[in-house]
């Protein structure tokens, strides 16, 4: 696995991980945190890699996560390009997790295939985003392949966008100055799935008080 930790009033940036596969790991196979009070970046290119079969049992976002703690906008650059992301399990977002003020990552020319979140790893909690998840972000995938994702008891067979605030479990607000925006632009989604009775969106799952593209 890869951690990588930035402490209070520090950032991440030249993060290049390139040409990897990270396979059957027991925790976040790639996971980057920030702690900050006040302001931070992440900078971080993953491209050409494969996450297979990594399981969180204890959390969120088994093959990439992102955590960014800091109580101002960020505007963080996170490239995913051309990844591919099949058979990963936690409790939301399995294929990637990012919490981020204000993150925008950008997702291209990936593949997300038979991802899923299910109750078993998350406590008995609600579980959102078969394949991503992003909260309080403005994420933007292109030509990405969504075949096959679900959950078992929440939202968003394949994606979850939510303005939540972390650990929460409910949409909090955007706003005027600060407006949240998800885009997909010629994306493909196929036998994505919800299965709970209370589940919405068995492809995507985009919160109330976000701008949708597609």
């Amino acid at each position: 696995m890869i951690n990588i930790v930035a402490p209070s009033r520090a950032g991440v940036s030249g993060i290049i991980v390139q040409d990897v596969t990270l396979a059957a790991t027991g925790v976040t196979a790639f996971r980057i945190t920030v702690n900050d009070d006040v302001n931070a970046d992440i900078q971080a290119e993953v491209k050409h890699c494969k996450f297979i079969n990594n399981k969180n049992e204890n959390g969120v976002g088994a093959a990439f996560a992102a955590a960014i703690n800091g109580k101002g906008p960020l505007y963080n650059d996170i490239v995913i390009e051309d990844c591919e992301f099949t058979e990963n399990g936690s409790g939301a977002g399995s294929a990637i997790n990012i919490d981020g003020n204000y993150a925008q990552p950008k997702i291209y020319n990936c593949v997300f295939k038979e991802n899923k979140v299910d109750v078993n790893y998350n406590a008995g909690k609600q579980t959102h985003g078969g394949a991503v998840k992003v909260s309080r972000g403005s994420p933007t995938f292109k030509n990405c392949t969504f075949e096959g994702n679900s959950t078992a008891h929440g939202s968003g067979g394949a994606v979850w966008i939510t303005d939540e605030t972390a650990g929460s479990g409910a949409d909090g607000g955007g706003t005027d100055a600060y407006p949240f925006v998800a885009t997909f632009e010629n994306c493909t989604f196929t036998g994505n799935t919800t299965t709970s009775a209370y589940g919405k969106g068995g492809a995507v799952y985009v919160a109330r008080f976000y701008e949708a593209n597609f």
